[in-house]
């Protein structure tokens, strides 16, 4: 919260229910995912009487509809727990630090990469459903907006603590309104999908790959943008695109001929230094797009996309092991798999 002193008006620890079937104000192309979340935090244990205990709770209540949604999430899980008095956010205990650490990076603040990839790794436990991530974006920016933390910096455990305790009972001045201009590009973008964020990814790919392209897999953009790019061979229609958008002369890079992927690469997207699994794909997907501005797609585009690799590799559960996955970028377009998934 702000560093005021707000007068709170004294709450009644519990408030009256409607018993209903418990549903969330539905906003057009959110996948459900909200409901979901309040279906996980449902099932947690403690939450009627420790809600920020879970994550889900926690992303949930940032979802919800209406003026008060901190409030109104919260009389939606006392409905879902079949019980008939809900507690007021102001009498809740607070958010915690170890809840909080496990959503922030630094332990210091939750950015809204932080906060994106909370909820959509909080939603991998059940298979989705996935939103687009525009959709988790205005969630983090109602806490950033209430709580005044604007600069892109992230917000600090306090202040992302007191967002839950206290905006259903406190109005905030907000964020002041700015403009931000952004540089021109550099040339005109090139489109090769019906996916904006595939092209944003390939014109990516040609701004930072050397003249020969013959570093492209040291930039994971052009590991996605070879990812969604079409073809029947999407590896090397790759390289051959963004070789000529560099306007390269003479024969077009090969796959497998190529520098191949090296494990430095890899553990930037990977979080145990040896598999990639498809939440670390679309984490590095949505977390690569987020430092562009976007756009973001549904995340079941990004899914298909990652279901290219696991179906060459064969490796259709779990991650994909480094040398699989860097076999990927070097052979799948010359070399046939017999796997499916």
């Amino acid at each position: 919260m702000l560093a005021l002193n707000f007068a709170l008006v004294a709450l009644a620890t519990a408030v009256s229910v409607v018993q209903a079937s418990p549903t969330l104000t539905a906003r057009q192309s959110d996948n459900g995912y909200c409901s979901q979340l309040l279906t996980i935090c449902a099932a947690a244990p403690n939450t009627l009487t420790n809600p920020w205990s879970s994550k889900a709770c926690i992303f949930g209540a940032t979802c919800f509809g209406g003026q008060r949604p901190v409030d109104g999430f919260l009389s939606a899980l006392a409905g879902a727990k079949n019980t008939s008095s809900a507690l007021a956010s102001v009498n809740a205990p607070r958010v915690s630090q170890s809840v909080f650490d496990s959503i922030s990076t630094n332990g210091q603040v939750i950015t809204q990469q932080n906060y994106i990839d909370g909820v959509f790794g909080t939603l991998a436990t059940t298979n989705g459903p996935f939103p687009d991530a525009s959709f988790v974006i205005n969630d983090y920016q109602r806490v950033t907006v209430w709580t005044a933390f604007c600069n892109g910096q992230g917000v600090p455990f306090k202040n992302f603590a007191d967002y839950y305790q206290f905006s259903a009972t406190v109005s905030s001045p907000g964020c002041a309104s700015t403009t931000t201009t952004q540089p021109p590009p550099s040339s005109s973008p090139t489109s090769v999908s019906s996916d904006a964020s595939c092209n944003k990814m390939f014109n990516t790919c040609v701004a930072q790959a050397n003249s020969a392209v013959s570093d492209a897999w040291s930039h994971p953009a052009c590991l996605y943008a070879a990812s969604c790019f079409g073809g029947q061979r999407p590896v090397d229609g790759l390289l051959a695109t963004v070789f000529g958008a560099k306007g390269g002369s003479g024969t077009a890079p090969v796959s497998v001929s190529e520098t191949r992927l090296s494990t430095a690469t890899m553990k930037t997207i990977s979080t145990d230094g040896s598999t990639i699994t498809q939440q670390n794909f679309i984490d590095g997907y949505f977390g690569l797009l987020s430092s562009l501005g976007g756009p973001f797609p549904d995340a079941s585009v990004v899914i298909s996309y990652f279901s290219r690799i696991q179906a060459w590799t064969g490796f259709c559960t779990g991650g994909i092991p480094f040398m699989n996955f860097a076999d990927y970028f070097q052979f799948s377009a010359s070399v046939s798999s017999s796997t499916s998934c």
